[in-house]
């Protein structure tokens, strides 16, 4: 899906940084995939992507905006899913949760001393009508993980879990 997406999305963005070329730099180099010779037909225009007035460039770049980002959002989905990973830190009076691809990713510190309840509970968001689910643990904030893993390593991490954090 990630690539249909962005394959339909590249097209649109080589017209804008075309058009972003033209008017901040000058002429498109003749080795760009969409040149100066590319007709682009609009109501009552028939112009090139060079040629793309300031005001469909502006149009442009805040209408794929919000197309590039999921498109984005979509490959980083996809190279977590298949090599992120989640590690729970437990040292002493210090706790931690990493989630992330190699040194890259979000660690979210909490008191391990304060922890009340770990809950395998839905989260809000949902994939083809079904919300996923995800370990909450409560601490002095929640601590929301596991969204990304399987159900059996979900189960195994919050079973984990439960017996270092709840049990004295």
């Amino acid at each position: 899906m990630a690539v249909f997406w962005n394959s339909i999305v590249s097209v649109f963005l080589a017209m804008l940084i075309g058009s972003l070329y033209t008017h901040l730099v000058g002429t498109l180099p003749s080795w760009y995939p969409i040149g100066g010779s590319t007709p682009v037909h609009g109501p009552g225009t028939s112009t090139t992507v060079a040629g793309m007035s300031w005001g469909m460039t502006i149009f442009m770049l805040l209408f794929i905006t919000p197309f590039v980002m999921i498109g984005a959002g979509m490959i980083l989905a996809t190279v977590f899913m298949t090599v992120g990973h989640v590690e729970v830190s437990l040292r002493g009076h210090e706790a931690s949760v990493f989630s992330g691809v190699g040194p890259i990713g979000w660690r979210r510190s909490f008191d391990p001393a304060k922890v009340t309840s770990i809950l395998v509970r839905d989260s809000t968001y949902q994939v083809n009508g079904q919300p996923q689910t995800r370990i909450v643990l409560t601490a002095d904030r929640d601590i929301k993980v596991g969204i990304f893993l399987s159900d059996t390593r979900r189960q195994w991490l919050a079973g984990v879990l439960r017996k270092l954090l709840l049990n004295p």
